[in-house]
């Protein structure tokens, strides 16, 4: 993005490690992940990839059918520079980009020492004014890359402010755009949301703190497009077009992690509701998978304490067991697998079993005193006695 700060960053490779050559034209194949000897974490993409660009007033009047023939599948545009600068090209952008079919998102730079609610408010006000989300489209997404001078205590909590303020509006996860100089002000605190990464001239982007994987990859600030004059922030997405519109999908309050789609919501009255306990690791927090295994890359993370809905569960052991998985919809709207290893019931009413049977009580889920150590979803989890409470719905 046009105010992207730029930062060296040394990286020994060992012996034996190889690593991919910059994107390709036809976005195939940019490499696998290559992490021996090195001093920062470099990610590739997992196999074929799609382009992108993103835009603000910089570009002007932007032809978007020359740019959907150039082949880019997406498009970002940008909506403001905190409070100051409102991009006078953004509802240009959005409707050409909606009239060539592309994938579609807007960002707002972030200023940490601006208020976060009146920015949040003017991008949820702009994207409304503008025609407001389709079922494809990336939602927003937070440039994370300057302090403004303020602490990082600061610059996380507006952050997070902003990020829950546009959720809450937009009935999106929202993306966060950041690199790797922003890591010791950033930590972990913002790893649970996709990560949009920028590394310039690089074969594989470097990750900042908290991520081990990258949705998105702005790798030039000076992309060109045949037709079209002047400098173009150029993306790949970590996927081809189908995975790339799946990925947008599930963005949706409610969305599946596997598939995108809107899940129903569970039947009225009593359920049991469970509630997770400390892995850890993560910082307490337990990983949701989209298959009930640890084969594929978190989609999301539940907090310590955090109560959740029963959505489905697999055959096996009780739910305290380490074979047992369940199928959740954490209070941010993903919806994923997660282990029963780390969670206990908290709520009260009645589990079909599946088998004709059903379990009544608390205690005919198979909580009790000390988990076995197991290869769980975190490290082994503490004991923990059954807590009967009111259930807890959707939270």
């Amino acid at each position: 993005m046009r105010n992207v700060m730029r930062v060296a960053v040394l990286v020994v490779v060992g012996s034996g490690c190889v690593v991919a050559m910059e994107p390709p034209a036809n976005g195939d194949g940019l490499g696998l992940a290559c992490s021996e000897g090195l001093d920062e974490l470099r990610v590739c993409a997992e196999g074929a990839t799609v382009h992108g660009v993103d835009v603000s007033y910089w570009q002007g009047r932007v032809d978007w059918s020359t740019v959907s023939a150039a082949g880019h599948v997406f498009g970002f545009a940008r909506i403001s520079d905190g409070l100051r600068y409102v991009d006078t090209q953004f509802a240009n952008n959005w409707q050409g980009m909606a009239e060539q079919g592309m994938v579609r998102g807007a960002y707002q730079f972030f200023r940490s020492n601006l208020d976060p609610v009146q920015q949040a408010d003017l991008v949820i006000a702009k994207i409304e004014a503008a025609g407001g989300l389709a079922d494809d489209d990336l939602g927003v997404v937070l440039d994370l890359e300057s302090t403004d001078g303020m602490s990082a205590a600061t610059v996380v909590a507006r952050a997070k402010v902003w990020l829950q303020r546009v959720e809450e509006a937009t009935g999106r996860r929202p993306m966060v755009y950041t690199a790797a100089f922003m890591s010791s002000v950033i930590g972990n605190n913002f790893r649970d949301y996709p990560l949009w990464v920028a590394n310039y001239g690089a074969t594989c982007p470097v990750m900042p703190s908290g991520w081990s994987q990258w949705a998105i990859w702005q790798y030039s600030d000076s992309g060109r497009i045949p037709g079209l004059t002047g400098n173009f922030d150029v993306n790949v997405f970590n996927g081809d077009e189908d995975a790339l519109r799946a990925f947008a999908r599930s963005l949706k309050r409610g969305a599946s992690a596997d598939t995108g789609t809107t899940e129903p919501p569970p039947p009225a009255g009593p359920a049991y509701c469970l509630e997770a306990v400390s892995t850890g690791l993560n910082g307490g927090r337990l990983n949701i998978r989209p298959q009930p295994n640890t084969s594929r890359s978190p989609v999301g993370t539940l907090a310590e304490g955090r109560q959740v809905p029963i959505l489905d569960r697999t055959d096996g052991e009780q739910i305290g067991s380490t074979t047992r998985w369940l199928k959740i919809r954490s209070p941010a709207g993903v919806t994923g697998w997660v282990s029963g290893r780390y969670l206990r019931c908290v709520g009260t009413g009645v589990l079909d079993t599946g088998d004709g049977t059903s379990q009544p009580d608390d205690t005919a889920l198979g909580f009790g005193e000390g988990r076995g150590m197991g290869q769980g979803d975190g490290a082994p989890g503490p004991s923990s006695e059954v807590v009967p409470a009111a259930p807890c719905g959707w939270r």
